[in-house]
């Protein structure tokens, strides 16, 4: 149930080997995708094509993207040396600070600020609670610490500039997991990006309340469509 990696990288060999072993080759040679990608998804979409640049990608859509998580109220530098330290001194496997396992039963809705959609809520509980091999919980200090790392790497302005295909970033203007500075941080950088607000929003926008939801579903259904 734990969160753990020590490495990104191997989030990134195995979506690879998925990819150019069964989704590539039942397309013909000259497709070109659209990758999609959510917090962490939206983290590693941007992170796989700084890595394997010859992809057949043509656009990454990234919402409410992990391209730095908030460490309240721990102060940023503290809350990275203390995971990579505890990970190095044999503590990678253990809950970091603050997290443990996930009881969808003890939930509240809207306790941690992730969506506004009561609906979305009893599904996602329900699904959880029915289907307990489906549930992860708290990060580990070793996932931590790598995330750090994966972060700095996938936030240089060298990888960000050498990334020309259009990328769209959708942003949830009170999320209260990711830190929108650094994203607009990368959308400066990137040669062909563009940036949207959702005013309001909160961090899951594709379980967000319709408010949120149909304006995120028009920005991707636009952002496809003029890539063609």
């Amino acid at each position: 149930e734990k969160g753990h990696i020590t490495d990104f990288k191997t989030y990134l060999e195995d979506l690879h080997e998925v990819l150019t072993k069964t989704i590539y080759p039942h397309y013909p040679s000259n497709t070109r995708f659209v990758f999609i990608g959510l917090s962490l998804g939206g983290q590693l979409a941007l992170q796989y094509l700084e890595t394997y640049k010859n992809d057949p990608v043509e656009q990454l859509i990234l919402m409410a993207p992990m391209l730095l998580f908030k460490t309240d109220p721990w102060p940023f530098g503290l809350a990275k040396n203390l995971s990579c330290l505890m990970s190095a001194l044999g503590f990678s496997q253990e809950y970091a600070i603050g997290y443990g396992n996930y009881n969808p039963a003890a939930q509240k809705f809207m306790k941690w600020k992730t969506h506004h959609s009561i609906e979305a809520f009893t599904q996602d509980t329900t699904l959880l609670l029915e289907h307990p091999e489906l549930r992860t919980g708290g990060p580990t200090f070793a996932w931590v610490c790598a995330a750090f790392k994966a972060i700095e790497s996938t936030m240089d302005p060298q990888k960000l500039k050498s990334i020309h295909i259009p990328v769209t970033f959708i942003i949830a203007s009170d999320d209260a997991t990711v830190d929108n500075s650094y994203v607009r941080k990368a959308k400066d950088i990137i040669p062909n990006a563009k940036l949207v607000n959702l005013e309001g929003a909160w961090h899951n926008l594709i379980r967000e309340s319709d408010t949120y939801r149909v304006p995120i579903l028009q920005t991707i259904a636009s952002a496809v469509e003029h890539s063609h």
